[in-house]
């Protein structure tokens, strides 16, 4: 808007006219654009003065904020501070302008100076009920409650003359602000009271500042601001176009040169000499291809009137060599050699075999003419568009072209056969190996099958990408190989069946993993996901679990290491374990040749007498409630097949020898219904888990099987049996639970009168665990006499 400083100076004097008082106004005025350097203020800046406009005959004294006028100093932007200076002028030293000069620039409140030595003046500025903190973090200042002021005595209120916007005034100086943020509005707004001889006067003042360049500027040279130019009728904007006709020149593209010199020197284009920059002759209609060139200095090359970008843009000609010429032109031009109404270099052919030349347009055609060992190129764009690519049992190579694989045909492959598919790599139909032999499908990057994977019996399928595999559904058929020689992730059901086998980099399992055969790889099995060995399964690396991994039938063998984040669990649908049926067949279950290790939140159930657990590592189980943990009829066999010493965890809460530490009800009792240590085997006790919330742990198992040549050393624990078959070596607390004798005071298996008067020997004492407290009172009492008398005799 023309005179847009002005404007808003104007209704400040509109606002103020209404006020009480000898003072004409409040008036903004610019200092300078950018007088503290951006980079150090954080952007583009102004800096301004505000008066408090008066005559000569009138002084101020206070500039406050009250109920009615609340004080308001506020900007769009961020107000500059220094960090050199504080809110007020009495802060801002000039003597450090030289080394600071951002400081004269400090956003401040005053009366009447600039800085602390005020031209020589006293400046005795003070302040009442202001917080400046804000302020001097950037941002607004506000109070409802509070001043600044000098007192009537001091000079430095008297109005002095200054130069306003358009022309002289006289007042007082109030603040100097700078702003950053160029298209900030700046507002101030006060109660201002000051004095004429003895007569004192208030003023509700206010004005808003806004930074306008075109205001600012003095297009015509004659010292007077435009916009002052403009309110005085020395400039007018008759066309409305935003510059003052006075200082217009031809600019179309406003970079402030006149249009004839820049075409003149060469800095801009005139394809079509109408005076007229092309670039300010453009627009949809005159640049179709938004290229920057008026459409009739383009080629057009079959005489249409139309560019012959915008014709092949449009679709009205084609460009099959995008060499930006229609292709009707080429031809013209003696681009179709053969006559046959195609561009010569554009024909396409879809399926070509290297060693016979024959062209095809389909993959049957190509595939059924072909012979074993050829090779064939198949255009993306056709092969993706397949709906079956059957290689008819030939050792074909074929390689995808101009693109990558992504078709939706089942796709079967021959013996020896191998499917080059090009960088990501796409099938979202069925895959089938060979009926016998090796085939190979490749990917520069990355493959993805979607739909069914399928291994037939006798035959090999190997996915080869560079970076990894991703399956769907996979079916493995007995004595069948599917194989990745990249980490290979499964987001589907992967069915192996007898003894397929499944070989990968390392392999995730996202989704079902029905397994039997044998499986090369470290497996990583997610939270939602689930193995499930259906028969004798071989995994050769470690097998980290987070989901679920579940025997039906036969033996897990892992080769590695078993970590355990998720459910470990001895069952079968329709079989044994929590859903009943047919009970597993004895040694059913897990063999691990590495360690077991099982987090707080982890879960082994093994509900059955025929299932087992054998581990050749570690033992370290950190399961924290029983409920999790279901072995009191299966077996751990610690195989020793790590060749050196293993660590087994005390999990269960120590009750001595009590029969209660069997009884896997309980709360922190986890009851092993059978310890096996095998021979050659050296089992430590160790309790490195709080597993029963408290308290020293032990181990308490039903049977207790320590082979001949094994050792089992309880360190400083202990280790409860029922039963045992101990041929081996035990060290340490390794004893029989038994319930225990009332009232056998001397431990003789009999109560009788020795264990009467051994009690009266200590009547009355306080004893903690003494053998004559058999109440557990802490004291000899009657109580313990009574369980004598009722248990006299030999124990049961």
């Amino acid at each position: 808007m023309q005179g847009q400083f002005l404007t808003v100076a104007a209704s400040a004097l509109m606002v103020s006219a209404a006020a009480m008082g000898d003072m004409d106004g409040v008036d903004i005025t610019l200092v300078g654009v950018n007088l503290v350097d951006p980079a150090t203020a954080g952007g583009e800046n102004y800096t301004v003065d505000v008066w408090a406009q008066m005559d000569t005959a009138n002084r101020l004294d206070a500039v406050a904020g009250n109920s009615s006028t609340t004080k308001l100093i506020t900007t769009g932007g961020t107000f500059w501070q220094s960090g050199f200076a504080g809110a007020l002028s009495t802060a801002n030293n000039e003597a450090f302008w030289a080394s600071f000069p951002s400081m004269e620039f400090d956003s401040f409140i005053t009366i009447g100076c600039w800085s602390s030595g005020c031209a020589g003046l006293d400046n005795t500025l003070q302040t009442v009920g202001i917080d400046f903190s804000e302020f001097e973090a950037g941002g607004d200042m506000t109070t409802s409650n509070g001043t600044w002021f000098v007192t009537p005595d001091q000079p430095i209120g008297d109005s002095v003359a200054y130069e306003s916007t358009c022309g002289s005034a006289n007042g007082v100086l109030v603040a100097r602000l700078t702003v950053v943020g160029l298209d900030s509005t700046l507002e101030f707004s006060a109660l201002f009271q000051g004095r004429e001889g003895d007569s004192t006067w208030q003023y509700e003042g206010y004005a808003a500042f806004a930074y306008n360049e075109v205001e600012y500027a003095d297009c015509n040279g004659n010292g007077v601001l435009d916009g002052c130019d403009f309110i005085n009728g020395d400039l007018n904007d008759d066309n409305g176009d935003g510059v003052y006709d006075e200082c217009e020149f031809y600019d179309c593209n406003k970079n402030g040169i006149n249009d004839a010199d820049e075409i003149a020197d060469g800095t801009a284009e005139d394809c079509n000499l109408n005076g007229v920059p092309d670039d300010c002759d453009l627009g949809e209609s005159a640049d179709c291809n938004m290229n920057g060139i008026p459409d009739e200095c383009e080629a057009d090359c079959n005489g249409n009137d139309v560019a012959d970008d915008c014709d092949i843009a449009n679709g009205e000609e084609e460009d099959c060599n995008d060499n930006g010429i229609p292709d009707s032109c080429d031809i013209a031009n003696g681009g179709d050699a053969n006559g046959n109404g195609e561009l010569d270099e554009c024909e396409v052919y879809p399926y070509v075999n290297l060693n016979s030349g024959l062209v095809s347009d389909t993959a049957a055609e190509a595939i059924f003419a072909a012979d074993n060992g050829d090779s064939i190129e198949a255009m993306a764009e056709f092969f993706n568009a397949e709906t079956s690519i059957d290689m008819l049992g030939k050792s074909l190579y074929m390689s995808v072209t101009e693109g990558d694989g992504a078709t939706s045909a089942s796709v079967t492959m021959g013996p020896g056969a191998v499917l080059d598919a090009g960088m990501h790599v796409n099938f979202y139909g069925p895959v089938f190996s060979s009926f016998s032999g090796t085939s190979q499908i490749k990917a520069a990057h990355h493959m993805e099958m979607h739909d069914l994977t399928f291994v037939r019996s006798g035959a090999s399928l190997e996915l080869n990408p560079d970076s990894h595999a991703v399956t769907s559904d996979s079916v493995i058929n007995s004595g069948g190989a599917l194989a990745s020689l990249a980490p290979l992730t499964m987001n589907g059901a992967t069915t192996m069946l007898g003894d397929a086998m499944l070989l990968a980099a390392n392999a995730t399992n996202n989704g079902l993993l029905r397994s039997s055969g044998t499986i090369l790889a470290d497996v990583s099995n997610t939270v939602d996901a689930e193995i499930q060995c259906g028969g004798d399964t071989v995994l050769s690396g470690n097998l980290d679990n987070d989901g679920t991994v579940s025997v039906n039938v036969g033996t897990l063998y892992i080769l590695g290491g078993l970590t355990n984040n998720g459910t470990i669990v001895g069952d079968v649908d329709q079989g044994p374990g929590f859903t009943g049926g047919d009970e597993p067949a004895p040694g059913d279950g897990f063999a691990v040749g590495g360690s077991y290790t099982a987090g707080a939140d982890a879960s082994l159930h093994m509900p059955h007498a025929n299932w087992t657990i054998s581990i050749g590592g570690n033992v370290d189980i950190a399961i924290d409630d029983n409920d999790r943990f279901t072995m009191e009829e299966a077996a751990m066999v610690l195989t020793g097949a790590a060749g050196s010493l293993q660590y087994i965890e005390a999990m269960s809460v120590d009750v001595d020898s009590s029969a209660d530490g069997l009884d896997s009800t309980l709360d922190g009792h986890f009851t092993i219904g059978q310890l096996v240590v095998r021979s050659g085997a050296a089992a430590l006790v160790v309790d490195n888990h709080d597993n029963a919330e408290g308290g020293a742990e032990s181990i308490y198992v039903k049977h207790l099987v320590v082979e001949a040549g094994a050792t089992l050393d309880a360190g400083d624990r202990a280790v409860w049996y029922e039963t045992a078959e101990i041929n081996g070596t035990i060290v340490g607390d390794i004893d029989v639970v038994a319930d225990p004798c009332p009232g056998d005071a001397d431990g003789n298996d009999v109560v009788n009168i020795d264990d009467l008067l051994l009690v009266i020997g200590t009547f009355g004492e306080f004893c903690d665990g003494c053998p004559t407290d058999f109440d557990g009172s802490g004291q000899i009492t009657i109580d313990d006499l009574l369980v004598v008398i009722g248990f006299f005799g030999p124990c049961e």
